[in-house]
């Protein structure tokens, strides 16, 4: 009853703000109170996030740091209290009362902690001046703790929250605005700062590339604590900052969003480097200003840098972010370091407001595709962290296990939110926007509540069955979803066809509704191949301040994909069970389909997985035709087999890929080459190791570095590694290592047993080539020795070491001879 009240008062505040516009919602978001139950796959990864995540999080250490405000470094770690208790807050909220007495009790330490100011945030006050309110990532820090002392209060009705987020608002309006503090990337004042390319940090905007917008970001949570407290100073604050970016970043960057969504530009040209993430929070604000004002200008550049977003910039399971950033074209890499934890979380949200505001299935199924694949695909099955970035193509448990750092607190509030997906109301009833087994008690003005109970195996299964457990005595609507993708959808009321099912619709249902009602509708999933049309293959390069940036190689063949519906398939050598050919190293390397020789046959789906699942006929790298298993690629976040030992947690273990070439393709028919020569190469060779391998670099005793993939190949690289090879006993030898010829800058001696066999430089003397460097080997350097056996030692220690401190490799292959 008092989220209720809640509601119905932030929908009084803001018809007051839009002077009696018309409402500028189609729908209203539900409470995780109105959604009291999840259960099947859904129901299983939230739970998992509860007790893997929530549960065992230190979170005392981080709100130590608030208590103790003794952190002066530029770089973040403030955001881990305000993420932590927004997720414990909406985790606990139909269950888990001691997550909850957790929660409240960590909310009371961040409460007694503010400051008499308003300051709520981990920077010691000496360091806070006129000039410089904030540290430079407080912005990004006090976002979440905001947004979690307002979720607080709509969740528990605790007024303290809400009186300590006006607090550090008021803190906020009294040392930034004008004529005080404001959010210059850098020292440059107009005009000197226009069209400049910026880099480093920024005393209290975040990152200097972010031109601003990791300062302004603020604004999304002062707009929703304007709309929770009725205070016009929130949203006239907010105005100003927004009517400020075009200056502050030097690029006009705010007002250039007309031009994206005229499609005159793509949002990636709006600055020099567009933080995916960043913009998504600046979006969510404007999008609340809108729906503050009825001013369509802040709707029109959100949804417009959405659509070219989506158009050229989502990945195929509904993800985005190259790096951390947006790129130019269709430009998505399949590998490394893409698609960012924190970017799905805040697209997602950005996404579900869109639809909100304007009703337009497009967003639903949008959400949809990332919610059955790549959410729980950034999540370890035991829902104990998540990846930083998830590729479509890549290696795992490596990848899983880090931090705490952004991502994996983004990842435990993105499931904490999962509930507020699914469903959505408006004064008429309910939509359905997703399909999962649930229970909605949606609360309607009036005191009317509609309790509905969802059943279903979707997205394995196409059918759904909705039942209608209580309902008032007047009429309603129920609204369902009718996804794009699908061409013959059917939906059935107590047993009766009804008409109009049309896809990419909402069909409305309205009667009075009886308890026992039921809705039976049928979403037939087609499988299908689709041929990626994205610039795939690139050049990595880094900026002066690390971000990653990809460079295209034209012209590279688009590889394959298998979907079903909204379900995005992948290959994964977890599940590899053909005792006659060894599983791939690199599965979207090493292996291709073979399209044209049958239809995917439908299988048997491992324990605990969600499915179906398919094999499919492939061929590998060295030539052998196998079958392969495919499976949904939410499953990925499995990194462990029950039969089996577990690997260690930072291993590239297992390999996954969406996107396999053809077997016809002329990339895959030059690996086929390529390896045939490489075989030849290590049949002759005496000792070698193939890099990467988890099996072989164990093997031969691995120390440091590091691996990673380019150009089809992987390398090992870092300031001092290691491998143990044999060399002959009764012979000198040499030692053949491959390196790439554009690398440069990277000084490093090359050692054997603690002896300089070189000082290998690398200064682009081979651009664009792979090369081969060898070392002679004296038998000196085990002649006379010998094991506790007495027999001859044939172990030497290979040694890579910097002489810079720096990188020395990458090494992409290394065998004695």
């Amino acid at each position: 009853m008092l989220r209720t009240t809640i509601t119905m008062l932030l929908s009084l505040i803001c018809g007051i703000y839009a002077h009696s516009a018309e409402p500028s919602r189609v729908q209203e978001t539900l409470t995780v109170n109105e959604v009291p139950e999840l259960r099947g796959y859904l129901g299983e990864r939230w739970e998992a996030n509860r007790r893997g995540s929530l549960h065992q999080f230190d979170i005392d250490r981080y709100t130590k740091l608030v208590e103790q405000r003794t952190h002066r470094e530029w770089w973040w770690a403030g955001e881990q209290d305000g993420k932590w208790l927004e997720s414990a807050v909406l985790s606990s909220a139909n269950s888990d009362p001691a997550l909850r007495a957790q929660a409240k009790a960590i909310l009371d330490r961040l409460i007694d902690s503010q400051e008499p100011s308003g300051y709520l945030g981990i920077t010691p006050q000496d360091i806070r001046t006129a000039q410089q309110p904030l540290r430079g990532m407080d912005p990004y820090e006090d976002y979440f703790r905001l947004h979690a002392l307002i979720t607080a209060y709509e969740q528990w009705g605790d007024e303290q929250a809400l009186t300590a987020a006006r607090r550090f608002g008021d803190y906020l309006l009294g040392h930034i605005g004008p004529g005080k503090a404001e959010f210059w990337p850098s020292d440059l004042r107009p005009p000197a700062n226009e069209k400049r390319t910026l880099e480093g940090f920024t005393k209290i905007a975040g990152h200097a590339v972010h031109y601003s917008w990791e300062g302004t970001l603020l604004i999304d949570p002062m707009l929703r604590l304007a709309l929770a407290t009725g205070d016009e100073r929130y949203s006239e604050w907010s105005k100003w900052v927004v009517g400020n970016i075009d200056t502050w970043s030097g690029w006009d960057s705010y007002s250039r969003l007309d031009q994206v969504a005229s499609g005159e530009l793509g949002v990636h040209e709006l600055q020099p480097y567009v933080h995916s993430h960043t913009f998504h929070m600046n979006f969510l604000g404007f999008l609340r200003l809108y729906e503050i004002t009825g001013d369509e200008s802040y709707l029109r550049k959100v949804a417009g840098a959405w659509d070219d977003i989506a158009a050229r910039q989502m990945y195929i399971t509904g993800s985005v972010s190259v790096g951390e950033h947006y790129e130019s074209g269709k430009l998505r890499p399949l590998t490394g370091h893409v698609v960012e934890t924190c970017a799905t979380m805040s697209w997602l949200q950005v996404t579900q407001y869109l639809l909100e505001l304007t009703g337009d299935v497009k967003y639903a199924d949008a959400m949809e595709k990332l919610l059955w694949n790549h959410v729980f695909a950034s999540q370890a099955i035991d829902g104990d962290c998540y990846r930083y970035h998830t590729p479509p193509n890549g290696v795992k448990p490596e990848g899983f296990f880090h931090g705490p750092d952004c991502c994996t607190s983004s990842g435990h509030r993105l499931v904490s939110l999962l509930p507020t997906f699914l469903y959505g109301k408006d004064d008429q009833g309910l939509f359905i926007n997703q399909y999962a087994a649930s229970t909605v008690e949606a609360q309607l003005p009036g005191d009317r509540t509609i309790r509905v109970r969802q059943e279903t195996n979707y997205p394995e299964s196409p059918q759904i069955d909705l039942t209608v457990e209580s309902a008032p005595d007047s009429s309603l609507a129920i609204r369902l979803r009718n996804p794009s993708w699908c061409q013959t959808p059917s939906i059935t009321l107590n047993g009766k066809s009804l008409s109009n099912v049309t896809p990419g619709s909402y069909l409305t249902i309205e009667r009075v509704w009886l308890s026992g009602d039921v809705i039976q509708a049928s979403f037939p999933m087609e499988l299908r191949w689709v041929q990626s049309d994205a610039t795939w293959k690139t050049v990595i390069r880094t900026l002066p301040g690390g971000e990653i940036m990809h460079d295209p190689v034209p012209d590279a063949t688009g590889p394959w994909a298998l979907i079903r519906g909204p379900v995005v398939y992948a290959a994964d050598t977890l599940w590899w069970s053909n005792p006659e050919v060894p599983a791939p190293h690199r599965v979207g390397d090493d292996l291709a389909f073979v399209l044209h020789d049958t239809s995917p046959q439908q299988v048997d789906t491992p324990a605990g997985l969600i499915g179906p699942s398919y094999k499919v006929p492939a061929i590998t790298s060295r030539g052998q035709h196998v079958d392969v298993l495919l499976v949904p690629f939410t499953n990925i976040g499995h990194w462990y087999r029950d039969d089996q030992r577990k690997p260690d947690k930072h291993a590239a273990a297992w390999s996954y890929a969406v996107w396999l070439p053809s077997h016809e393709s002329p990339e895959f028919q030059e690996r086929l080459k390529l390896r045939q020569q490489q075989e030849q190469q290590l049949a002759s060779a005496f000792d070698y190791v193939r890099i990467g391998n988890h099996e072989s670099e164990t093997l031969h005793q691995v120390q440091g570095g590091e691996t990673g993939q380019f150009r089809d190949r992987s390398y090992r690289h870092g300031v001092d590694f290691s491998y143990t090879m044999k060399m002959p006993t009764e012979r000198s030898a040499k030692l053949i290592v491959t390196y790439w010829g554009s690398d440069c800058g990277r000084e490093f001696d090359v050692l054997a047993n603690d002896q300089v066999l070189d000082t290998t430089r690398l200064n682009n003397s081979r651009p664009g080539e792979f090369f081969e460097v060898a070392y002679p080997l004296s038998q000196e350097l085990i002649a006379g020795k010998t094991n506790t056996f007495g027999q001859k030692e044939d172990n030497i220690t290979i040694r890579f070491r910097s002489r810079t401190q720096q990188v020395a490799g990458g090494v992409f292959g290394i065998r004695i001879e």
